[in-house]
């Protein structure tokens, strides 16, 4: 994207640079009377001569004609060839692949350059002389003007040694002209440097959805979610909507550092424009991934990743598709798309079930033969009320109620657990169960239910959803630990 932006500011620099060039080449040359002024070409002006003519001698416009509105550009490079053509006011396509974007001002800027084209030197003008000493036995590049019925076809040889200026020919003219680097660079400019290289990004401050799926199956969607869930303490902007049920928080903060790139505009790192097959590239529908970020403003952005191109220079990269054109096959960084292959635990909430103290009345805990029923008594201001904290209905002190509610929603997932071993245990009875009930909403209740897996683990289920989380066992005996404590009142 650098680049890209240097060679725009470039062109647009040109105009500047060619009106100086031009008041300088003809302004009178100081005739030079060494032998390596006639070795590099640069005739002895005669004394008799006028000053302004001689000038004038040495100043040619490489073009015969006005190119600003040229009907055809084409522009060979030894590795492509490409031809511009006007598209409208101002604008211009690849004539030959219309569904390149090409950066704004770019043909402008190359229109512009060629109409300001000039020499003050030639260094040769010997058609018995060897022109392969100045490149034009391989040349660099060359470039083709039509316009109307006249047509010109520069040759672009080596730089000069010091690299200010190249050495150019015109097709059909003896003549090796010297010109100045930054007009000639302008004129042959790889096809990826003047093209749209980044996939339009995406609002994250208003995103309202993230989707991934592979073929027919769904990977993960996380949504800007509103829980009406009474108990939910609202931490969480996003939520895993799928796989998990209930929906889970997302660690947006971590979550979001994947994103980034995507927010940002992903900067397309190559091109295979008219790819004959998708399967080639990992991006035929059974083989790739779909990724789909929605916002609010209108911003969307849709990519169906493929395969890893196992020739990154620097890092890792990746064959992609903007769905909505299937065309052309992108290369990227495999790191900027790296959020449709994350494993979606990782980036869930930590906390079993998170409750807030404030939410609630009370609670009931059930563990083997550990029974406890939490009860907290209200009154006063609502917004500030006195409170009292009871414990099978023995008041406690504040501080041993809530270090105890502290232990119980404390606990954390650790894993996911394996589908055939969950539906094994699908008839077992819990070997703990909690039953929050709302402060406001006595009827609401959110029941947490951890129920057997394997020798060092259990399964969390929260109000009857699926049972895929996983919970060491060390955790529920941490529980009736400090459960035993409270009960005794020490």
């Amino acid at each position: 994207m650098k680049k890209s932006r240097t060679l725009l500011l470039a062109l647009a620099g040109v105009v500047l640079l060619a009106a100086a060039f031009l008041l300088i080449s003809r302004e009178p040359l100081e005739a030079d009377d060494s032998d390596s002024a006639r070795a590099e070409g640069t005739a002895d002006m005669d004394e008799s001569a006028d000053p302004a003519e001689s000038a004038e001698e040495q100043f040619v416009s490489l073009l015969e004609f006005d190119p600003r509105n040229f009907d055809a550009l084409t522009i060979t490079r030894r590795d492509e060839q490409y031809t511009l053509v006007p598209a409208g006011p101002n604008s211009y396509k690849v004539a030959d692949n219309p569904k390149i974007t090409l950066l704004n001002g770019v043909g402008e800027a190359i229109s512009s350059t060629l109409a300001m084209l000039v020499s003050s030197d030639i260094v040769s003008s010997s058609e018995s002389e060897n022109i392969g000493d100045y490149g034009f036995a391989d040349p660099e590049a060359s470039c083709t003007v039509a316009a109307g019925d006249q047509q010109t076809t520069l040759i672009f040889g080596n730089k000069n040694p010091d690299g200010t200026a190249r050495y150019v020919m015109r097709e059909g003219d003896p003549n090796v002209y010297l010109v100045i680097s930054y007009f000639t660079e302008m004129l042959f400019p790889r096809l990826y440097d003047i093209r749209v290289k980044t996939i339009q990004p995406v609002n994250w401050q208003a995103l309202t959805k993230v989707t991934v799926s592979e073929g027919d199956s769904p990977i993960y969607t996380i949504e800007r979610f509103e829980s009406d869930d009474p108990f939910d303490p609202g931490l969480f902007p996003f939520y895993f909507t799928a796989p998990f049920d209930p929906p889970r928080g997302v660690n947006d903060s971590k979550y979001f550092e994947l994103i980034e790139p995507i927010e940002q505009g992903i900067t397309i790192r190559g091109f295979i424009d008219d790819p004959q097959s998708l399967e080639t590239y990992g991006l035929d529908t059974e083989q790739s991934r779909k990724l789909i970020l929605e916002a609010g403003d209108g911003t969307r952005i849709a990519l169906d990743l493929g395969a890893e191109t196992g020739e990154g220079e620097r890092e890792r990269e990746r064959y992609a598709l903007v769905s909505k054109t299937r065309d052309p096959v992108l290369i990227i960084s495999a790191e900027d798309t790296a959020a449709a292959y994350i494993e979606p635990f990782s980036y869930a909430e930590s906390f079993a079930a998170l409750i807030g103290i404030d939410t609630i009345s009370g609670y009931e805990l059930e563990a083997g033969d550990i029974q406890i029923t939490a009860e907290i008594e209200r009154s006063g201001d609502e917004a500030d009320p006195a409170e009292i904290y009871f414990v099978n209905g023995a008041e406690v002190d504040e501080d041993q109620f809530k270090d105890f509610y502290q232990v119980i929603i404390g606990r954390q997932i650790e894993g996911v657990g394996d589908p055939q071993i969950i539906e094994e245990q699908r008839d077992a009875e819990p070997v703990l169960r909690l039953v929050y009930h709302h402060r406001f909403e006595e009827e609401r209740e959110k029941v947490v239910e951890l129920y057997p897996y394997s020798s060092d683990f259990l399964l969390l289920q929260i109000d009857g959803g699926l049972r895929s989380f996983l919970v060491g066992k060390y955790q529920v005996d941490y529980i009736l630990e400090k459960a035993a404590v409270l009960r005794s009142g020490s």
